[in-house]
């Protein structure tokens, strides 16, 4: 399977280029059946404060960056950003795991095609 991790859009303000909204996706691919894939995509809004000094100006982000934002932004309860980034990335998995299951030990399709 593979996992890919990706910043759809970003919402920013016009005033001074802070970022107000992130719509993240973290999409898993079976390997060998490319149909059986599963995203889970979700928005993160945040709160820009262009007077801090770990504010930085929108032109210089990059999509590393921002996905730190969301790693650092989805633990739920005492989980550390790794912890909840394998959280859903284990839930997607398992999804895309029943999808090749149930294509392989399945036919479906109709008697008389």
């Amino acid at each position: 399977m593979s996992i890919k991790w990706k910043i759809n859009s970003l919402t920013s303000k016009k005033a001074d280029g802070g970022v107000i909204e992130v719509e993240w996706q973290c999409k898993v691919i079976d390997d060998t059946h490319e149909d059986c894939f599963h995203r889970v995509r979700q928005k993160l809004k945040v709160t820009p404060n262009s007077e801090s000094p770990n504010f930085i100006d929108y032109k210089d982000l990059n999509e590393s960056k921002v996905l730190e934002w969301v790693y650092n932004h989805i633990p739920v309860g005492d989980e550390t950003p790794t912890s909840a980034k394998s959280r859903v990335e284990e839930f997607a998995s398992n999804i895309v795991s029943e999808m090749v299951k149930h294509k392989t030990e399945n036919k479906v399709e109709l008697p008389w095609s």
